[in-house]
């Protein structure tokens, strides 16, 4: 019964391991995606404008 707890245990800490790595993962990924949002915005002002 104990080793089975055990088991449990690792089993939920290394599910929040890796849940958390996949969390920081995605905001790394969000925050590159809003600088070269922000990069390709700088680099081509106003381009919404020309399309009305």
């Amino acid at each position: 019964m104990q080793k089975r707890i055990n088991i449990q245990q690792n089993f939920v800490s290394d599910l929040r391991d890796s849940i958390q790595s996949a969390i920081q993962a995605l905001s790394v990924a969000n925050a590159s995606a809003r600088q070269q949002q922000a990069r390709t915005s700088s680099e081509r002002p106003g381009i919404g404008l020309s399309l009305t």
